[in-house]
């Protein structure tokens, strides 16, 4: 499955993550608890702001990447500004037939700590990246396993032994805000600024 590949540099002077949210409160008609229904689908939209760039090359490579990518998806690197991802080690699934709000994994460095709010991301077997969120601090054991909360819900059912990306996610879906202007100009005195949904 191929997708176009935003540059890595320069970063991003903001990336902001947001959850795209099919779910709903659901308030009886007279009266009663309230109660919420959790739609599978759930998925991460990120709204990206760029430094001022120069001309030559960064400009002129990310107006042709964003432009190029009007009718595709594009790939991005996450960033997770400030946190220090360290040393993961391997991590793969942990199991075939796994879904729902947690992940079981192997292959982490031993006691690698996964922290709450940490991104990582996998592929699955059509060639879809899939982004996810740890929703806990957990530290892998001696012998580098570990169940991870997530947020969203698991989209699909990973392969056992699918490699999962700690040491540098990336998001994959639809680019928008061409409204705003890809242009040399704009790129030169304000940054371009775009987002991108993840359509799975």
């Amino acid at each position: 499955m191929a997708f176009i590949l935003l540059p890595s540099s320069p970063l991003p002077q903001s990336a902001n993550p947001k959850p795209i949210d099919y779910g709903m409160w659901q308030q009886p008609i007279a009266g009663g608890t309230t109660t919420r229904l959790d739609r599978f689908g759930n998925r991460f939209s990120m709204d990206v702001v760029l430094p001022r760039l120069k001309p030559e090359p960064d400009g002129r490579i990310w107006v042709a990447r964003l432009l190029q990518a009007i009718n595709q998806d594009v790939q991005l690197a996450f960033p997770q500004m400030g946190l220090n991802i360290g040393v993961p080690g391997a991590p793969v699934v942990d199991g075939p037939g796994q879904g729902g709000l947690a992940l079981a994994i192997r292959g982490f460095s031993a006691g690698y700590h996964v922290r709450e709010g940490q991104f990582f991301s996998f592929v699955d077997a059509g060639g879809r990246p899939y982004l996810e969120m740890s929703t806990a601090d957990v530290v892998a054991d001696s012998a580098g396993k570990a169940v991870v909360p997530l947020y969203p819900m698991l989209r699909t059912s990973p392969s056992d032994g699918i490699a999962l990306n700690f040491a540098a996610p990336v998001i994959v879906g639809q680019l928008s805000g061409n409204e705003n202007g890809w242009t040399l100009e704009r790129a030169g005195t304000r940054g371009l600024q775009f987002t991108i949904t993840e359509r799975k």
